[in-house]
């Protein structure tokens, strides 16, 4: 919507700008030839490989719970980006734990976790930042 602040009977009215709503603020994310946002403020997504956030300026966060099960666990993201991001996790519970992320891509990243007392891999909690546009 768009409004214009001031008052009609004072002469005074002001440049128009638009509010914020939810219809404007969460949708597709898409930008005009010189990147700037056209559509929503921000995109919200997920998908059987996780959640995603887009952000109008590119910037796309993902993250996922990867469950226990044999190393490597090939994590694929809920949505490209268009380099390579930045991917992190946690490993859960306790603090003898670990996680590496190795050959991490534009559309997936291999994730290790493991336990001083377990062979196989433990629950991680994994996020990648990135962009898409």
């Amino acid at each position: 919507e768009w409004r214009r602040s001031g008052s009609l009977n004072s002469g005074t009215q002001q440049d128009w700008f638009q509010t914020i709503t939810t219809a404007i603020a969460v949708g597709t994310v898409t930008s005009d030839s010189n990147g700037n946002p056209v559509e929503a403020i921000f995109e919200v997504g997920e998908n059987a490989n996780g959640a995603y956030v887009r952000f109008a300026g590119g910037l796309q966060v993902c993250w996922l719970r990867v469950a226990s099960g044999a190393n490597p666990r090939t994590y694929t993201f809920p949505a490209q980006f268009v380099g390579t991001p930045v991917v992190t996790g946690t490993p859960e519970h306790d603090a003898s734990r670990s996680m590496t992320v190795n050959n991490i891509t534009s559309t997936n990243a291999e994730i290790y976790t493991w336990a001083t007392s377990a062979a196989s891999g433990v629950p991680a909690n994994v996020i990648a930042i990135g962009f898409f546009d």
